[in-house]
Order: C-alpha cells, then structure tokens, then sequence
C-alpha cells in the first residue's frame, strides 16, 4: 500500500501524488532534475502524467507495486531488469540516484530536530559515492 491507501497500523514505502492537471513526462523528468539539482536517468515515458509515486533512495523493488497505481515512479536505485519490467507495463521510471531522493526527507527532519532541541544538531549529508 502507498501512502495515499495507508490506513491505521499501515506501513506505506512511498507515497502517491495524484495531480489535478496532466503534465508532461517530459517536463516532470526536467522539473525532478532541476528539484533534485541532479541528472536523472528515465526508463519508458508517458505522454501525460496524472499520478506519481515517490520512493527515496533504493525503490526499484517496489516498482510493480507503483506500476498498478501511478504512471511515473521517482525513486533511485533501479536496476536494469526492474527497469525493462516497469517498462513493459507502461511505467516511466524516473531514477535520480539513492542519496538525491532522500536528501530532501533527510534536511527536513534535521531542521525538525534542531527546532525541537532548540539548537543546531550535527549533521553531514550523504553524498553519493559514484561519479559521472
């Protein structure tokens, strides 16, 4: 189940966003890029996106599961094979890497933290360990 399904004492992986005007896929690939200030790799496309599921970090297991509920999946991680799947059943995978995804989730807790303790708390980001 996914966010949007989610129900008491329901863990969900990701979540799901359902937009109330189609965009692009092509536009949503650059609109993730520029969000994420990273390159982003893609597997399929869509002409319209409506519904998008988004997983930080290593995703690509639960891509069938978004294949059934969404046209996009954002996530990192996705291996060749889980690509080629996702694929066939009409997925666009949008994949900009493990440490881009989360990093968003990661500040906001941070910043959580820091306003619940009343001071700055440690922290260092996760870079990635791969290069281009």
């Amino acid at each position: 189940r996914w966010a949007q399904e989610e129900g008491e004492g329901q863990c969900a992986p990701g979540r799901l966003l359902e937009l109330p005007t189609a965009i692009a896929g092509e536009a949503l690939v650059a609109a993730v890029s520029e969000a994420l200030d990273t390159a982003v790799r893609t597997a399929g496309s869509v002409d319209e996106v409506r519904r998008i599921a988004v997983l930080p970090g290593s995703g690509g297991s639960h891509a069938m599961e978004a294949a059934r509920i969404a046209d996009v999946l954002i996530t990192g991680d996705v291996s060749h094979h889980t690509a080629s799947a996702a694929q066939a059943h009409g997925l666009m995978i949008i994949d900009a890497g493990h440490a881009a995804t989360e990093r968003p989730g990661v500040a906001a807790l941070y910043a959580a933290v820091c306003d619940e303790v009343g001071e700055a708390a440690h922290f260092q980001d996760d870079p990635t360990p791969w290069e281009a």
